[in-house]
């Protein structure tokens, strides 16, 4: 009689990323989509954003790279920046732990002040982590507000002697409370901040660097 042991299923990662656009109107088409956001085009450029026709159809999209920690692992999301559906596309493959990490790369002229490199902002979608990029401070999108044990993990790992920033997108701010517990457990300091827009990119620029600064952080 034979005994199998139970195994855990095969994960497949996504190993390469999308092909670059070699069309300069398209890397001048998303530069002016980030423009328009108030988000910082050299921020996106530092952290590895690129446009592409060839991430998961033929539709003009930013590439937005993942960080992860697993072997092989090359996750992306690409957003749309003409209206396209759907808005985000992702490879076909296991996610994994990958998060989105944006680190800050002086953003819109503004000297980094020293308590900012010890302070993270944990958002909900890439372009609220380029917006906090964008404004000196190191970033991680959860990309989505139920982020696996996976990706909680890795997040807590980036944060280790950190102190983060949860900062939910309006609409559902109670959707990151669990986040905020978790990487309390693992002993990150959290604050909690909603936003006074639907989410961190929503606001300006201008109304993004008050916020961040404000130290008006709530109980979730």
């Amino acid at each position: 009689m034979y005994n199998f042991e139970p195994t855990a299923p095969v994960k497949f990662y996504n190993t390469k990323l999308p092909k670059a656009s070699l069309k300069m109107e398209s890397w001048v088409s998303v530069k002016e989509y980030l423009t328009n956001r108030g988000l910082d085009w050299d921020t996106a450029r530092y952290n590895g954003w690129y446009p592409s026709e060839e991430a998961g159809d033929s539709y003009l999209r930013i590439v937005i790279p993942s960080y992860s920690l697993q072997t092989g692992n090359k996750f992306w999301q690409a957003r749309s920046i003409f209206g396209h559906e759907p808005r985000y596309q992702s490879p076909h493959a296991a996610r994994g732990d990958a998060v989105t990490l944006d680190r800050q790369a002086g953003g819109a002229g503004i000297f980094l002040q020293p308590m900012k490199i010890n302070t993270y902002i944990v958002v909900e979608g890439p372009m609220d982590a380029l917006a906090a990029a964008g404004c000196c401070y190191n970033s991680i999108a959860l990309m989505g507000n139920t982020p696996s044990v996976e990706v909680l993990s890795l997040t807590a790992k980036l944060l280790r002697g950190k102190m983060a920033i949860v900062i939910p997108d309006s609409d559902a701010p109670q959707a990151l409370v669990p986040t905020l517990a978790y990487l309390a457990s693992q002993g990150v300091q959290c604050n909690f901040l909603i936003p006074p827009a639907k989410d961190l990119a929503d606001l300006s620029f201008e109304e993004r660097v008050k916020l961040l600064s404000s130290g008006c952080w709530q109980s979730p």
